[in-house]
């Protein structure tokens, strides 16, 4: 065998320097993506329609509203009786957020509001939960 020169070392650092290089370039293209998607999101749940209903004009029934983004599917049934929420059952949450975000629902009903404080960490899909109780509560134009 013998030795390798010193071109052969410097062509495999210039080899190294080139893979480092295309690996720095798809980690800052994947950190981009994840920046603008996330930007994206919080634009779009920005334009979600949430309204502060008053629950003493909510008449006694059964409600399904739901809210439908790019990045999450919820719909809620809500159950009002004596202008108070009784019942919230979610029947739709899929998406890629979420899941941690059912203790607001709780909180609907404690304070027999839909507008309530987000969950930390989710404040997205409290806003998405929101959106799908205003829905549900919002008088319809057929009715």
């Amino acid at each position: 065998m013998r030795p390798s020169s010193g071109t052969e070392k410097n062509k495999f650092k210039a080899d190294d320097r080139k893979l480092w290089l295309i690996a720095a370039c798809v980690i800052l293209i994947f950190c981009t993506f994840l920046v603008k998607r996330s930007r994206n999101q919080i634009e779009e749940t920005g334009r979600l329609p949430v309204s502060n209903i008053e629950m003493s004009e909510v008449a006694d029934g059964i409600y399904t509203g739901k809210c439908m983004t790019s990045f999450m599917h919820t719909e809620l049934e809500i159950t009002v009786s004596n202008h108070e929420i009784k019942d919230i059952k979610i029947l739709l949450n899929e998406g890629s957020k979420g899941q941690n975000v059912a203790p607001i629902i709780d909180e609907m009903i404690a304070r027999n509001k839909i507008i309530v404080p987000v969950i930390e960490g989710e404040e997205l899909a409290s806003i998405v939960f929101m959106s799908a109780a205003t829905d549900a509560l919002t008088p319809k134009a057929s009715e």
